[in-house]
């Protein structure tokens, strides 16, 4: 069991990073899970990850969890209960080392095609945002699409999967003209030792107004393919399959995209992407695109100049 999986809203006086760091201590310790199988061959380890949402002011994204679900071919599921909902503080995953969810967790025979988180449905009323004045919003959570996976379970002979979850924060979260905010999780999933990255120094002018914060407004978007036209999150054309917050640090400003599946892609850079909600269609002006390829385990640096 995870200790202090999350906590009550953040002193804003407080070093959110130090706060972070006591809260989450044992990121490499599971959340224990149970679910009786029989006859089963195979095991699974899965582990969590997030990308920052749209609005970096953001200091908590907190919302319950009851487990783990995969989808079957056949259209079967199987689902992994946590012993106790966590109330998981998303922000705190951006960054640094996943949280592990399931360890080595047996599986039946079958060919599996989906993986989702369960949110827990009787602890709703404890969902929230923590925003950048340090005032908590209402958050609804809805159930999740299944991320696509793919690995196969053999009554024959034992195997074992692990993969690695990313919950995509600015694909999935929204809000209202009222302050109330809506998460859909939007997760993609990749075997963890197949998981490429991307990263890069970003030059653009509209970035120099960005130099008080470390999270600035502009983003790094990805879209599966070759010279895919990009597009903003709405549902509709090419949606990306990961995105990131260009950061300052003391390299300057720069991106990484983490836990990526191998194949070509295409890499967008947008200035103000704060401006882009899930929820609607917005006129994005994305300044630079570039092809690029992972390969399996690969770490790729494509900077990204204006």
């Amino acid at each position: 069991m995870i200790d202090n999986f999350t906590s009550p809203p953040r002193d804003t006086s407080s070093n959110p990073s130090t706060d972070a760091s006591r809260g989450y201590r044992k990121r490499n310790v599971a959340i224990a899970a149970s679910l009786f199988l029989a006859s089963c061959e195979g095991t699974i380890t899965t582990d969590l990850t997030t990308d920052a949402p749209a609005d970096p002011t953001l200091q908590q994204v907190v919302a319950p969890f009851s487990g783990v679900e995969f989808h079957r071919s056949d259209g079967g599921t199987e689902r992994f209960a946590f012993d106790e909902p966590q109330r998981i503080d998303l922000l705190t995953f951006t960054t640094g080392t996943p949280v592990r969810l399931l360890s080595d967790e047996e599986l039946p025979e079958g060919t599996y095609d989906g993986v989702r988180l369960v949110f827990d449905e009787e602890d709703a009323d404890s969902a929230y945002v923590l925003d950048g004045l340090g005032a908590q919003r209402e958050l609804t959570v809805a159930a999740g699409d299944y991320a696509p996976t793919s690995f196969r379970v053999k009554e024959d002979e034992n195997s074992s999967e692990e993969i690695t979850l990313t919950l995509d924060l600015r694909m999935s979260l929204s809000v209202d003209d009222d302050n109330r905010y809506s998460l859909t999780p939007k997760l993609r999933s990749v075997r963890t030792d197949e998981a490429g990255e991307l990263q890069g120094i970003v030059s653009a002018a509209c970035l120099s107004s960005d130099t008080s914060t470390t999270t600035t407004r502009g983003a790094v978007y990805l879209f599966e393919g070759e010279n895919v036209t990009p597009d903003d999150i709405d549902g509709q054309a090419a949606e990306p399959y990961a995105t990131t917050a260009v950061v300052l640090d003391g390299n300057g400003f720069n991106y990484r995209l983490r836990f990526i599946a191998p194949g070509t892609y295409t890499l967008a850079f947008v200035c103000d992407a704060t401006e882009d909600d899930p929820s609607t269609n917005d006129d994005l002006t994305f300044r630079a695109t570039a092809t690029v390829d992972i390969d399996e385990g690969e770490t790729i640096r494509q900077d990204i100049e204006i």
